[in-house]
């Protein structure tokens, strides 16, 4: 996980990105990787978007597992 955030007079950005690795849970082979990104604006000092960061990045690797976990 990377998580960065920047500051002007007026804005907060803070940048996450998370990579998942999937692996087999019998011989530890890797089955695929998948990523997500996110990016939220808000005001300066707003300790909300840490969390939003964070909880963006991981939905959007998230959507990515269906193509690597059978049932």
């Amino acid at each position: 996980m990377k998580l960065e955030t920047t500051q002007d007079k007026n804005t907060s950005t803070t940048t996450c990105a998370v990579s998942l690795a999937v692996r087999d849970g019998k011989t530890g082979a890797l089955r695929g990787l998948t990523s997500g990104t996110s990016v939220v604006t808000t005001k300066p000092g707003d300790k909300s978007a840490r969390s939003q960061g964070i909880e963006g990045a991981v939905q959007g690797a998230t959507r990515g597992l269906p193509k690597f976990v059978k049932p």
